[in-house]
């Protein structure tokens, strides 16, 4: 083998290992992540973490996803999609409650830039040097009262 190629074969080893330790993997499939709430698949978005909180009105289900993709991108990919009737948007970024109008939403999907504060920031599963974009999906079943 020639000095190009064994060049090259380092390099090539190098870069996976090097994306492979700069971006774990939680195990689970983003298109699954996406079809279990119900929500249009973000192609790019890689699965960072699902963790269950319980609070007093019920069990909390929340799956946290990243993407390279700007947080307007992002927006305006589920703003074709789930139209506006049931988004806010704020400081933090964008906000969907379903079903519209609810006092007590049972899914909400939002989109947050990277550097903003969330409860992402628990997951183990670590972000891509790319990423710019976290899509936070969640659920709650609620105790009966």
């Amino acid at each position: 083998m020639n000095k190009k190629m064994k060049c090259l074969c380092v390099i090539f080893v190098c870069a996976c290992v090097i994306g492979c330790t700069l971006k774990s993997s939680s195990g689970i499939s983003p298109e699954a992540v996406f079809r279990n709430y119900d929500f249009p698949v973000f192609e790019s978005a890689s699965h960072l973490c699902r963790q269950h909180v319980y609070g007093s009105s019920g069990e909390i289900t929340w799956d946290a996803l990243a993407t390279s993709a700007q947080p307007d991108q992002v927006a305006s990919f589920y703003l074709e999609r789930l139209g506006t009737k049931a988004m806010t948007k704020d400081a933090c970024g964008w906000t969907w409650r379903f079903p519209a109008g609810s006092p007590e939403p049972e899914r909400v999907f939002s989109i947050h830039p990277l550097i903003a504060a969330g409860p992402w920031k628990q997951c183990k599963s670590s972000v891509s040097l790319d990423d710019k974009t976290v899509i936070m999906l969640s659920t709650i079943t609620r105790f009966r009262k």
